[in-house]
């Protein structure tokens, strides 16, 4: 799905939804990337919305890398 660029920054607010048409009849409560976000911040984590040079839509994950 294309994400305008100017919308990046708010694809992992609760409730978003890229598409406003969309409701929870349809699909989608606007809680899936909010909820990976905070997982993954509560890990030590970080995650970000961008466009690659193909203008597709990526997603970026970094962990910290844990010794046992």
């Amino acid at each position: 799905m294309q994400v305008p660029e100017e919308k990046l920054q708010f694809l992992f607010d609760r409730f978003y939804r890229g598409e406003p048409s969309r409701s929870r009849e349809k699909g989608g409560s606007g809680l899936g990337l909010f909820i990976c976000r905070e997982i993954i911040e509560k890990h030590g984590g970080s995650i970000r919305a961008y466009k690659p040079w193909n203008n597709d839509f990526g997603i970026e994950l970094k962990l910290p890398i844990v010794n046992s």
